[in-house]
């Protein structure tokens, strides 16, 4: 005896089929806005390959160059100094900021024979600590003293640091519990 489905039999298997599709799709996407570790879109590559092009390797250099999926994010990061709009005129209210920054930074990078004394008393800093509550100007004047010093300015979100830092130490902790 053959048995003949009904349209409503259909329907049903029918709309079963799509729900599980959609339930499907819906768990991937969540998933993936849950995950710690984002890897690094295609535009974000082909981003990053463009700045590091700018930076003066060659294209040999270019090409041996493997950069795992942080780095990757990193680079897209990568700030040239010719592409920043901010200069110290821009600045407004943090004269003696910038006139402290100029004598700390910018002179021993711009001028490296005065401060080569061997006795080290006009030795350059090593770094420099900017701090203060968000909107205040820091990275304002990080950018603006990349400008003027010709150096490059990488913009590391926090984000960024604090997948770099905790991904391989969960992955040490995971092959150590194996």
């Amino acid at each position: 005896m053959v048995s003949y489905t009904t349209p409503t039999e259909l329907t049903a298997v029918t709309m079963f089929a799509a729900s599980q599709i959609a339930l499907y799709y819906a768990f991937r996407y969540l998933l993936k806005q849950i995950d710690p570790s984002p890897r690094p879109s295609r535009k974000a590559k082909e981003k990053g390959e463009s700045l590091l092009s700018q930076t003066g390797l060659s294209e040999s250099q270019l090409q041996g160059l493997e950069l795992d999926e942080y780095e990757s994010t990193i680079a897209g990061e990568i700030i040239p100094p010719t592409s920043i709009d901010v200069t110290f005129e821009s600045i407004g209210g943090l004269d003696e900021i910038i006139a402290s920054l100029r004598e700390t930074v910018i002179y021993p990078l711009c001028y490296p024979e005065l401060f080569s004394s061997k006795n080290g008393l006009l030795s350059a800093p090593k770094g420099v600590l900017l701090y203060g509550h968000p909107g205040c100007g820091k990275t304002m004047l990080a950018k603006a003293l990349a400008k003027e010093s010709g150096a490059t300015f990488i913009n590391l979100p926090l984000s960024s640091l604090y997948v770099l830092l905790i991904s391989p130490s969960k992955a040490r902790a995971d092959t150590q519990d194996e």
